[in-house]
């Protein structure tokens, strides 16, 4: 307590005009790894920064008498940009660390890891950054001694790869899943399809545990496909697949008229209907409800609602697959699944708003 009187007392003395920028004698910040213009892997968990760290006098009056601190009066500020503010330090600070000591062995070796906390921020993203060590200095005229601004760029390699559906045809929506493997949550992905000379857009979207999915209908014949995802500042593309899509108007049929009617199921425990016309080549009138996941009223809480899901009109495919989205204003609606002798298999049904977090469930229904 007494020290840091002293201190306080000491800086009220000395943060005058025409004080030194820093005090003369003390052994420097010194910065370690990595080293300036280093690239270094993303790291979900954070990236390591090292420096030294050793005591130093933050204060002196004169007469022998000094004032010295040590590690925990250092840290170190991370950003996106090399500008520094009035007091010598990076203005635009996406994190700020304190030391810690990687070696207790070694008293003047510090780190810091560049992180915010989360699994898919700046730390696991491809991108240029500065980092810069600052130390109290109630001696100096800002208040703070700074080491020079050093940069790294960080790697993020991802490898996605398109994994296009068995059966597609003309006229009918198919699921393309797409593998984003590297690719940190929210990574904007596309899946391309090669027209002419050109690749043009046909989907997007934003990576998920590193899957992401588009549902779109092909022209007839085949089809060239690609994803790309896009990792900080970098872009990666798949390899090229193809996928050959027949013609839909002409394929043998797997429902028929056996399968229009009234259809009931389950969804997430609550009640879904629909009905099946036809010829087995639609379903219509689809209607149940999703739980969902939305904030409360109070911050940082969350509460699950129910959500309704209606589909007017959904397509059949010659094998009984069937995939529709429906967007109304913020909120859009998929559902997924195969009708075949009587059921529906692997249904799917999801919801998603601008303020929920995706609702969905697994469906089963029969006829009848």
């Amino acid at each position: 307590m007494v020290l840091r009187l002293l201190i306080a007392a000491v800086g009220i003395a000395l943060l005058a005009p025409g004080s030194a920028a820093a005090l003369p004698g003390d052994a420097p910040i010194q910065l370690l790894s990595p080293a300036d213009g280093a690239t270094v892997a993303a790291n979900p968990a954070g990236i390591d920064v090292t420096y030294r760290c050793p005591a130093y006098r933050s204060s002196s009056l004169g007469d022998g008498f000094s004032v010295f601190l040590g590690r925990e009066s250092y840290g170190v500020i991370f950003s996106a940009s090399p500008a520094v503010g009035p007091d010598g330090r990076l203005a635009d600070a996406l994190v700020r660390s304190t030391a810690s000591a990687p070696d207790p062995a070694d008293t003047e070796r510090c780190a810091s890891t560049f992180t915010d906390g989360s699994t898919s921020g700046p730390h696991a993203s491809n991108g240029v950054y500065h980092w810069q060590v600052w130390r109290i200095c109630v001696g100096c005229e800002t208040g703070y001694e700074t080491s020079p601004v050093s940069r790294f760029t960080v790697s993020a390699p991802a490898a996605p790869r398109v994994r296009p559906p068995a059966r597609a045809w003309s006229g009918y929506a198919a699921t393309v899943d797409l593998r984003l493997d590297g690719a940190p949550d929210g990574s904007a992905f596309v899946l391309e399809r090669r027209a002419g000379t050109r690749w043009v857009t046909v989907g997007s979207g934003q990576a998920l545990e590193e899957r992401g999915f588009v549902d779109k209908a092909f022209p007839r014949g085949r089809v060239r496909l690609r994803a790309r995802v896009t990792v900080g500042q970098r872009a990666f593309v798949s390899p090229v697949v193809s996928l050959r899509v027949a013609d839909g108007s002409r394929a043998r049929r797997q429902t028929g008229r056996a399968d229009d009617g009234a259809w009931r199921g389950r969804a997430g425990g609550r009640t879904l209907t629909f009905r099946v016309v036809r010829g087995g080549r639609e379903i219509r009138a689809l209607e149940g409800v999703v739980q969902a996941t939305c904030p409360a009223s109070v911050p940082g809480q969350f509460t699950v609602a129910p959500k309704a899901v209606r589909f007017a009109r959904v397509p059949v495919a010659p094998d009984g697959s069937f995939v529709a989205t429906v967007r109304r204003g913020a909120a859009a609606t998929r559902i997924a699944g195969t009708l075949r002798g009587g059921r529906v298999r692997g249904g799917d049904v999801r919801y998603r708003d601008a303020s929920c977090v995706a609702g969905a469930a697994r469906f089963t229904a029969r006829r009848g």
